[in-house]
């Protein structure tokens, strides 16, 4: 188990992400573009990997994902253990991983959680 962050590499202020974030998270509008505006810092979507909510979790992180590529913005993906607190990790870069390596870690539990 592990918890993952995902927020975009780079500030922006695109409406498309805005929307698609939105969509997924059901953040309030302003705070997605704060979000957004402050870059790997801002990050919109925190979850725990791999628990009863498995399949919800991956089908949201999925659609960012794909969205935020489909969109050409980099996106900052960053992972700690279950038992780690995000505030106490001192640099973002330190735990950062690929959309892809998250994506192939998805693939490799499909099926084991309904």
């Amino acid at each position: 188990m592990s918890k993952i962050s995902i927020a975009v590499a780079e500030p922006c202020h695109n409406i498309n992400a805005v929307k698609l974030i939105r969509e997924v998270t059901g953040i309030a509008l302003i705070s997605i573009e704060k979000k957004l505006a402050t870059g790997k810092a801002g990050s919109f979507y925190i979850a725990e990997l791999f628990l009863n909510d498995h399949v919800e979790i991956d089908r949201n992180i999925r659609l960012l994902i794909n969205g935020l590529e489909k969109l050409g913005l980099p996106i900052f993906v960053a992972e700690i253990a279950y038992d780690e607190s995000w505030g106490n990790i001192a640099n973002l870069d330190d735990v950062r991983i690929s959309a892809d390596d998250l994506i192939a870690e998805l693939d490799n539990a499909k099926g084991q959680f309904s």
